[in-house]
């Protein structure tokens, strides 16, 4: 926490859990790269649901694009398991604002449900926009939770590994929270 501007902060880092993803699904660039993505993302929703020991996170993708989707599933643990539907996807665009844009195609949702604990759910979806999950990722949090969200989700290969370093961070305003200084600090 952030406590003076009351402000919650979330990273992680998913590296070792996406390599292993990916050699288990025999994943191939795109698939293992948004796979790792997803499984910052479900982490980051399973860290804001610690105090609910037995909180699970589904975390799905679903798109008209070669991947067609991605599901991950967490919980307060830290564990982690999940799939792409079309491991073989490879096909990216150029870095930047359409980079998986390939992968993803026109039109698909992001959904969350979360496993509250004895038969309390909570499902959500927000239709992508951005087709870069990081942003429709902070964007389901801005249409669904009504929550000021900053959110960065980062892969950095390394020599000739192309999931070298995988981590992210979330940014999130609590109840009067200091909103110009999320938005400064989600621009670093």
């Amino acid at each position: 926490l952030l406590a003076s501007r009351d402000i919650r902060v979330v990273a992680v880092i998913a590296t070792d859990v996406s390599r292993r993803g990916r050699d288990i699904h025999h994943a191939r660039s795109a698939a293992a790269a948004l796979l790792a993505e997803s499984f910052v993302a479900a982490s980051v929703l399973s860290a804001l649901q610690l105090q609910k020991s037995n909180a699970k996170i589904n975390f799905q993708l679903e798109c008209d694009g070669a991947l067609r989707g991605l599901f991950v599933e967490s919980d307060a643990s830290g564990l982690l398991r999940g799939y792409v539907k079309n491991p073989l996807v490879d096909i990216e665009g150029t870095r930047g604002e359409y980079r998986w844009r390939p992968a993803l195609g026109n039109s698909g949702f992001l959904s969350v449900l979360r496993d509250q604990g004895g038969g309390e759910f909570f499902r959500s979806s927000v239709e992508l926009k951005e087709f870069d999950l990081p942003r429709d990722f902070q964007r389901y949090f801005e249409v669904s939770e009504q929550i000021d969200t900053g959110v960065a989700i980062e892969i950095v290969p390394q020599n000739r590994e192309q999931l070298g370093k995988v981590g992210g961070i979330l940014l999130q305003t609590l109840p009067g929270g200091d909103v110009i200084t999320l938005r400064e600090l989600s621009e670093r």
